[in-house]
């Protein structure tokens, strides 16, 4: 044959053996006598070992990764020692790697912490949405699908969506009844078998953000003057603004300037403009 295609799980140790070869010259001599290769040769976890004159091993040389490379296309060369000419032969070799559960599906934190507003209404029995669970898994197919679940719900508080990790909130939370929930929950593949981990997530039940933040600009108009010929980094001018939410990161505030109407700015003249905003402190800006 021509071509040959081999099937490999990724999890096939060092050193196993692939393939045993016979090649066969039906001359005699140099005739017969045959040298063989491997293209490539490197960059490859496979070693061709050669026993004797017309017989060898394809063996593999490092571990396999289904997710770095999936397949290999190599070609076996036989070239025979014949005068006046030598006579040759290809044989092309397809390795395909097989994905197995090797990879645990992982949180990009374990223990991760979020807020929640306070008397938020429900118009929904489905509540509403109060965070996005999310982890990864490496593999292919059901070793790489992966599904959620809470483990520790026994109020019934929170509900999540299997598939989208998607948590929502079932009631109107009250911060002075419970200022604080701890989930425990669990991302696990759909492999054979499956592989699994867990992860916290801390909610904690803030204020409603009832008030906007407010900056001393007498009439919504502010003036300052400069001279022409000032350094870069003068202090033009000091803002100070705050916002009487007590929680965070309802009380926290940030300062952007809007130099043109929406939708008016471009590349073209955001450059022209030779002023920036900095926070100094959390309610100060210059």
């Amino acid at each position: 044959m021509n071509s040959l295609t081999i099937c490999l799980n990724e999890s096939v140790p060092i050193n196993s053996l692939i393939l045993s070869l016979s090649i066969i010259d039906r001359d005699s001599g140099d005739n017969a006598r045959v040298t063989w290769k491997l293209d490539p040769l490197s960059l490859i976890p496979f070693e061709l070992i050669r026993l004797t004159e017309s017989t060898g091993e394809l063996r593999t040389k490092n571990l396999l990764d289904y997710e770095h490379v999936s397949q290999y296309n190599l070609t076996l060369e036989a070239h025979d020692h014949g005068r006046p000419f030598s006579r040759s032969t290809h044989l092309n070799i397809y390795i395909i790697i097989l994905d197995e559960n090797d990879n645990i599906p992982t949180f990009k934190e374990n223990n991760m912490t979020a807020t929640i507003n306070e008397h938020v209404k429900l118009t929904s029995q489905n509540g509403y949405e109060i965070f996005h669970l999310h982890a990864l898994d490496y593999d292919h197919g059901l070793n790489g699908e992966v599904v959620y679940s809470i483990i520790n719900n026994e109020n019934n508080v929170f509900r999540i969506d299997s598939n989208t990790g998607i948590i929502r909130a079932l009631i109107e939370l009250d911060k002075k009844q419970h200022d604080k929930y701890i989930l425990q929950v669990k991302a696990q593949d759909k492999g054979q078998p499956s592989l699994s981990s867990q992860g916290t997530i801390t909610f904690t039940v803030i204020s409603q953000n009832e008030y906007p933040p407010e900056c001393d600009i007498n009439n919504n108009n502010l003036s300052w003057s400069i001279l022409e010929n000032s350094e870069y980094g003068t202090i033009i001018g000091m803002l100070s603004c705050r916002d009487d939410d007590k929680d965070l990161p309802n009380g926290e505030i940030s300062v952007h300037p809007q130099w043109f109407p929406e939708g008016k700015i471009d590349a073209q003249n955001k450059y022209m403009i030779p002023f920036e905003i900095m926070i100094t402190k959390s309610n100060i800006t210059e």
